[in-house]
């Protein structure tokens, strides 16, 4: 069930989400703190029956976790494996269950990594015509720097039927584009020839928002450690001059000596508290 900010403020997590407890999100985000890593997964919220990509970042002051909504994406890759299992029953809905896809979706022939099939919604991502896919391979629409990983995928795939997904991929779209894309996809025969159908997600923007959220908290980090050491030292002689004017004689050459200390200490914490709010206003551009 959803909880209100105020429900939650203030409140040990695992009291508020009793149910979550002994889940794959409770075990990562002890992990993250535990061994102060970074913790990427996914997991499904039984309660308003969805699946989340959950980010977990750890912090000195606890642990910051992202979460976005991939629940159409888990309906799509059911939607996916039901798909490959009825196509190797029966081809009479093939049309109409591959071309209706709004997600990008081909077959290739797992020998020669040619394209066999794309489906509308690939043409209309990648921009090549369906006639130029089908003149093409797998090889053509990724980076040279990229085919080793290709190739690997490929083997492994050959040892996989149903539901295969070996990762995050560059491909390039036909206007030279560079995006990032999710590939998950099933064994299946195709007119007489081993193939597998794919289904390719677009993930670019949610891996440029995470990055961007990795860079503001290396930024907050700065700032934090730049708030417990670099502050502390002039501050520490301010006080610790103040001790010595109170009790210092009425001699004003001392005096003023002390306070031209006090003062040189406080320009200097007057320019790391400025340095502090210029990054602080970085870090929220």
């Amino acid at each position: 069930m959803q909880k209100s900010k105020n429900e939650i403020i203030g409140k040990n997590l695992w009291e508020v989400f009793e149910t979550a407890v002994g889940s794959i999100s409770y075990h990562q985000y002890n992990e993250a703190l535990l061994t102060g890593e970074s913790r990427h997964f996914e997991d499904r919220y039984a309660a308003l029956n969805k699946w989340y990509d959950v980010s977990a970042y750890p912090s000195e002051r606890g642990l910051s976790v992202f979460f976005k909504d991939i629940t159409e994406r888990k309906l799509a890759e059911r939607e996916l494996q039901k798909q490959a299992e009825a196509l190797e029953i029966s081809r009479r809905h093939y049309s109409d269950l591959f071309q209706l896809s709004p997600l990008p979706k081909f077959v290739f022939d797992t020998k020669t990594l040619a394209y066999l099939d794309v489906n509308r919604a690939a043409v209309n991502h990648y921009g090549y015509s369906r006639e130029e896919f089908l003149s093409m391979t797998l090889r053509d629409i990724r980076p040279e720097t990229e085919l080793h990983l290709l190739e690997e995928a490929i083997q492994e795939a050959n040892h996989k039927t149903y539901f295969y997904q070996p990762g995050t991929f560059i491909h390039r779209k036909k206007n030279g584009e560079l995006i990032n894309v999710e590939i998950t996809s099933s064994a299946i025969e195709f007119d007489g020839k081993k193939a597998r159908i794919a289904l390719a997600v677009d993930v670019t923007k949610q891996i440029r928002h995470l990055e961007s959220i990795q860079i503001q908290n290396q930024q907050l980090r700065d700032i934090a450690w730049m708030q417990s050491h670099t502050i502390r030292a002039p501050l520490s002689r301010i006080m610790g001059l103040i001790e010595l004017l109170k009790n210092t004689t009425s001699d004003p050459e001392e005096i003023t000596e002390i306070l031209a200390y006090i003062q040189s200490s406080a320009i200097e914490l007057d320019t790391v508290i400025h340095s502090i709010s210029v990054n602080a206003k970085e870090s929220e551009s």
